[in-house]
């Protein structure tokens, strides 16, 4: 069984950095303007602000990313690693992995990967944002852990596929 790795798409991360500079154009326009052509200065102040300071620090990560090799998933025999080659990154031994299975929310196509023990990997979790963010995914969908190949270099049904035969492969390998 060969390791397979699926990467993030540059041209994605691109157009996203655009759009950062537009929000940050709309959201200095806001504070430039706003005190005079709003009926409500402290909201368009204030909605300026925040536009400015979110996606003007989502630039910086933007472009991290877009000149960073970032591997999103990696399947090997052993695990599934989710950001594989970056310091946030884990690996779910396939033992634990229960099932795969599929949700559209707003149009988006998100694979759920079902694990045995869900609290486990969520105590695991030191971030405390990610675990909050692990509970809210374990509460509304059965499991902490979610997916979509969205910004991947792979269509949502070659990667279902992919992990739904990685899984098979490795389960037909331990009752050999």
């Amino acid at each position: 069984m060969d390791t397979f790795q699926v990467t993030s798409v540059k041209w994605k991360t691109l157009l996203l950095l655009i759009a950062c500079i537009g929000f940050v154009a709309f959201g200095a326009t806001m504070l430039y303007h706003g005190i005079t052509e709003w009926p409500n200065e402290i909201f368009a102040i204030l909605l300026g602000l925040v536009t400015v300071l979110f996606f003007g620090a989502a630039f910086p990560l933007g472009i991290k990313r877009l000149f960073s090799n970032v591997i999103e998933l990696e399947l090997t025999k052993y695990a599934l690693k989710i950001q594989a080659n970056t310091a946030n990154g884990f690996a779910i031994p396939w033992k634990n992995i229960s099932h795969f299975s599929e949700i559209k929310i707003s149009g988006a196509k998100i694979i759920l990967i079902h694990v045995e023990n869900p609290q486990h990997w969520i105590n695991r979790q030191i971030n405390p944002i990610k675990r909050k963010l692990m509970q809210f995914n374990y509460a509304n969908y059965g499991t902490p852990f979610n997916t979509t190949s969205s910004g991947m270099n792979i269509s949502h049904k070659k990667l279902l596929n992919k992990l739904i035969s990685y899984q098979k492969e490795v389960e037909s390998q331990k009752h050999e």
